[in-house]
């Protein structure tokens, strides 16, 4: 279709929109086929969604993961922020990423009406046009930002707007019996060990305090953190005015220290710059200088790390986990194991 004939045809329609009667939703009613959906982490107001949504445009990572364990199809999703990121951070997806249609900021409405959704999953960000995207077929907005929150706060959201809570129940058991695995192998003093979080990028510098998502995982295994880092958000954001970071500078390096460091990049699917840039990074004497680096204990670990906030993200850190600080091999498998196989169906990935 001409490009100028699909934009009459976007502006008619948000017009149209504009002046249909009022929604039966404001009536806390809904029409058949909908349910009217509520939740205390929900950005609007409650919004009437498909009871069994099948085509879903998704602007946020842990529901993007999600659907993909499911028989539903994602019609859209980010390119850089979300395709390219998890095909970084986790190969094994790239395949099942690789044909959904990848949007770049700002949202190209146009395309995303081609897309034809009848539910679009969003996470809140003061530019993101909702009320365009409401327009377009129902949208979800979760109350929080890129890097908020752990993984099973968003999971459990998500798997309520898409109506498979027995899939987030599944994952949330996998989850913590590596979790209960992990603690037996690492052992009751398990939270005298202080792990350092350092993310190294050209862009900046970081360590990562209490709530970031990553750190939930370490609290989840009852590890310790460095007086640097065990810090809440009010904490993190009174000392560094940030709620879940602090940015690292020579004459601040200290703070990284720990009895561990887990050190890390942003993922990329072009690694040759980040490869030589922590490189560089641990060859300054100043890093040299800490203490667990000079013990050997400073593990340069996947760009998994740097979000943590997915389940298949959380389980990769695990992983980690599992290698560097109990040297020891799960026997609960890693849940992205069931993707590698090429003809595992969606139903059988959750239910391994």
């Amino acid at each position: 279709m001409p490009k100028r004939t699909l934009t009459t045809l976007l502006l008619t329609f948000f017009a149209l929109i504009a002046i249909m009667p009022a929604a039966a939703q404001e009536a806390n009613e809904c029409e058949p086929g909908f349910r009217l959906f509520d939740h205390e982490l929900l950005a609007t107001d409650p919004v009437c969604i498909p009871e069994n949504p099948q085509r879903i445009a998704s602007f946020e990572n842990a529901a993007t993961e999600l659907l993909l364990f499911t028989d539903k199809e994602i019609v859209g999703t980010f390119g850089a922020f979300t395709k390219d990121e998890l095909s970084a951070s986790l190969p094994t997806l790239a395949d099942k990423l690789a044909p959904i249609t990848g949007f770049e900021w700002p949202l190209n409405l146009e395309l995303l009406l081609e897309t034809s959704p009848d539910l679009i999953a969003a996470y809140e960000n003061e530019t993101m046009p909702y009320d365009q995207l409401s327009q377009i077929a129902p949208t979800v907005i979760f109350a929080a930002g890129i890097a908020e929150g752990d993984w099973k706060t968003a999971a459990e959201f998500w798997s309520e707007v898409f109506n498979v809570q027995d899939i987030y129940q599944e994952m949330l058991a996998t989850y913590e019996a590596r979790i209960a695995e992990l603690q037996a192998a690492l052992g009751e003093d398990r939270g005298d060990t202080e792990v350092s979080l350092v993310l190294a990028s050209s862009y900046f510098n970081l360590i990562y305090t209490a709530e970031a998502p990553m750190s939930f995982i370490l609290q989840d295994l009852g590890l310790g953190r460095p007086a640097s880092q065990a810090l809440n958000s009010e904490e993190s954001l009174a000392q560094y005015e940030n709620t879940t970071f602090a940015y690292l500078s020579d004459e601040t390096l200290n703070l990284a220290d720990g009895d561990v460091i887990f050190l890390f990049t942003f993922p990329s699917l072009d690694t040759t710059a980040s490869d030589q840039y922590l490189k560089d990074f641990q060859a300054n004497l100043l890093w040299q200088s800490l203490n667990a680096v000079k013990n050997g204990k400073s593990y340069q670990v996947g760009a998994h790390w740097a979000r943590g906030n997915t389940y298949l993200l959380a389980n990769a850190i695990l992983d980690d986990l599992f290698e560097y600080l109990a040297d020891t091999e799960p026997t609960i498998p890693n849940p992205i194991e069931a993707f590698a196989n090429a003809e595992a169906t969606p139903e059988a990935t959750a239910e391994s």
